[in-house]
C-alpha cells in the first residue's frame, strides 16, 4: 500500500501541485480523481470496504452509511454538497484564512463522506497536495543543515507517507523507505524520534508521524509565535 500511495502522489502532483493549480483541488472532479488515483493501484482483493462491499476507486457512494455515531448525508445529495463545498472553500485564497479554510474543508469532506471507504486517506492526500510535503522538506533541511541534529532529508518519503496514511509502520519498513544503509538509517530514525518528528510508544515499537512544537513554524508558518521563537 505504501508504494501505491507514493505512485499516486507523483501522478497527482503533476496535475495539482503548485499555487496556480492548487485551487482546482476544490472541485468534485478533483475529489474523485484523488480517490481514484490512490486506490486503483491496489489489488482488487484489497479494495473491499466493511461488510464486504466492493470499493470502486473514484466512485461516489450510492448507498447510505453510518460512521460511528455520524450518519452521513444521503448519497443522492453528494454532488450538490460537493458543489457547495467547492464554491465556499475554493474562494479563500490568502493568508491565515486560506489555512483555516483548508482545515474546515477537510472537516466538511469528512462529514459528507463521499466514498464508501477510503475517505480518510484520500483527504490526507488532498492536504498533502496543498503544500505540506514541501513544508516537511523545509523542516528536515533546517534540521540537517542548520541544527545538525542527525535528521536527514532522506526521511521525507517515509514521513510524507506516515502523514498521508495516518498509519503506524514498523521501524524496519521506515528504514527501508529512506533508501539508506542500515546503520545510517538507524541513526536517522533515532534522531527523528529524539526530535519528536516521529512518535513511538515503546523503544522498539512502530512509529507514526510526530508534530513537535518546534516543527510548527515549518508546517503552519506564522500561526504559533512560541514555535517561531524556538
Amino acid at each position: 500500500m505504501a508504494i501505491a500511495h507514493i505512485e499516486a502522489e507523483c501522478e497527482l502532483e503533476a496535475v495539482y501541485a503548485g499555487p496556480a493549480r492548487a485551487p482546482q483541488l476544490y472541485s468534485a472532479s478533483a475529489v474523485a480523481d484523488i480517490h481514484r488515483s490512490m486506490f486503483e493501484r491496489l489489488p482488487k482483493e484489497e479494495r473491499v470496504a466493511d461488510g464486504g462491499v466492493s470499493l470502486e476507486p473514484g466512485q461516489f457512494r450510492s448507498r447510505e452509511v453510518t460512521v460511528g455515531r455520524h450518519v452521513a448525508p444521503a448519497a443522492q445529495s453528494i454532488p450538490l454538497l460537493l458543489e457547495r463545498w467547492a464554491t465556499f472553500y475554493g474562494g479563500v485564497r490568502r493568508g491565515e484564512g486560506a489555512l483555516l479554510a483548508l482545515a474546515a474543508s477537510h472537516h466538511r469532506l469528512g462529514w459528507i463522506h463521499p466514498f464508501i471507504d477510503g475517505n480518510g486517506r484520500f483527504m490526507r492526500g488532498m492536504l498533502n497536495l496543498q503544500t505540506l510535503e514541501r513544508r516537511i522538506a523545509a523542516c528536515l533541511t533546517f534540521e540537517q543543515e542548520t541544527l545538525r541534529s542527525g535528521v536527514r532529508i532522506e526521511a521525507l518519503r517515509p514521513l510524507h507517507y506516515l502523514f498521508l496514511s495516518g498509519l503506524q509502520i514498523e521501524r524496519g519498513e521506515f528504514k527501508r523507505m529512506t533508501g539508506l544503509g542500515d546503520r545510517t538509517a538507524v541513526s536517522l530514525l533515532t534522531a527523528l524520534v529524539t526530535r519528536g518528528l516521529l512518535r513511538s510508544d515503546t523503544p522498539q515499537g512502530k512509529v507514526r508521524f510526530g508534530l513537535p512544537l518546534h516543527a510548527l513554524r515549518f508546517y503552519f508558518p506564522a500561526l504559533w509565535p512560541e514555535a517561531e521563537a524556538d
